[in-house]
């Protein structure tokens, strides 16, 4: 089983090579895209509400949010898969 907190401590220092080989190792072991979103979009929440914006600006931070938020939606709409588009999301951290 993958540590769940490795993968969001990995978005806060905006390891993104890490978060990436974290996020494809949930995903191998059959973690949900919708669990694995929640995670990360909780961790972008917590920053925010904390004022603790760590490697980044409070504008990525909400930036962040925006993206998180638009490609649930999108993936709810059947423009992309939601494993696919939190990827993106993962790799432009």
């Amino acid at each position: 089983k993958y540590d769940t907190f490795a993968l969001v401590d990995a978005l806060g220092r905006r390891d993104r090579k890490n978060l990436w080989v974290l996020y494809r190792r949930a995903i191998d072991k059959g973690e949900a895209p919708e669990a694995l979103h929640g995670m990360l979009f909780w961790k972008v929440k917590t920053m925010l509400l904390n004022s603790f914006f760590g490697p980044y600006k409070e504008e990525e931070l909400y930036d962040l949010a925006d993206c998180h938020i638009t490609v649930l939606h999108d993936s709810r709409r059947g423009m992309h898969e939601l494993e696919t588009g939190v990827e993106v999301v993962v790799l432009g951290v």
